[in-house]
């Protein structure tokens, strides 16, 4: 499946450089598959957070064995691209400080999307996608808080 969709970030205001980028990473890691399976989405997750740095790659293939769903791994996939412009964004090439930033910004989109007050949430969806979608944000809030103390 190829991701294609318009942008509309809705207002303007001042905010940190990765805001926008986070958001938007969120937004495709929870919204832009029906993936139930919880493995499957912990070893998303989890890899999402295995790097050192903004631009490092993500391991992305093969993340959802279990139901064969490429579009898990094309969301990962995505976040990559989304990280490597947030890169470019600050013109930092190897930072870990922008990583570090970088989740912290993702942990409360992350949080939002749980809660229910992201935009891209439709109160219509199947009750078995809610509770994946929110396990899987909570999750991967969780996850990325443990990697943002563990970066120096």
């Amino acid at each position: 499946m190829i991701l294609q969709g318009f942008i509309d970030f809705g207002e303007t205001a001042q905010g940190h450089v990765f805001r926008d980028f986070a958001a938007l990473e969120a937004s495709v890691r929870l919204t832009c598959c029906n993936v139930v399976n919880l493995s499957a989405l912990q070893r998303a997750a989890d890899r999402a957070v295995s790097v050192s740095s903004l631009g490092d790659h993500i391991e992305y293939r093969a993340v959802d064995q279990i139901t064969t769903n490429h579009d898990l791994e094309e969301t990962l996939r995505m976040s990559m691209q989304i990280r490597r412009a947030a890169l470019d964004a600050v013109g930092d090439k190897s930072s870990a400080a922008s990583l570090k930033e970088y989740l912290f910004a993702l942990v409360f989109h992350m949080l939002r999307y749980a809660m229910g007050k992201a935009d891209e949430v439709s109160p219509d969806e199947a009750p078995e996608i809610r509770r994946s979608r929110v396990w899987h944000a909570l999750y991967s809030a969780a996850t990325a808080a443990q990697r943002v103390k563990d970066l120096p």
